[in-house]
């Protein structure tokens, strides 16, 4: 069974994480997933492991409750 779900995590990874790993760098992720990838683990995909994930309900939830007291470079990149 681990074995399974290493293998179709790493899948999921490629297809979804791994290419915006350039663009995220070490930042908190958002991540609104919907449908089929509702129940996803994100926090042990590959890439995402020990990463500060925030999963709300939805984008315009978040957006709603969030402070926006941005820090750094005050930038939101969305996908």
């Amino acid at each position: 069974m681990r074995a399974t779900l290493r293998v179709r995590l790493d899948r999921v990874a490629g297809q979804l994480v791994t290419p915006l790993l350039p663009h995220l760098g070490d930042r908190r992720l958002v991540l609104t997933p919907s449908g089929s990838l509702a129940g996803t683990p994100w926090s042990l995909l590959p890439g995402l492991r020990g990463r500060p994930l925030t999963i709300p309900t939805s984008a315009s939830r978040w957006h709603d409750l969030r402070q926006w007291q941005l820090l750094g470079t005050g930038r939101v990149g969305l996908v």
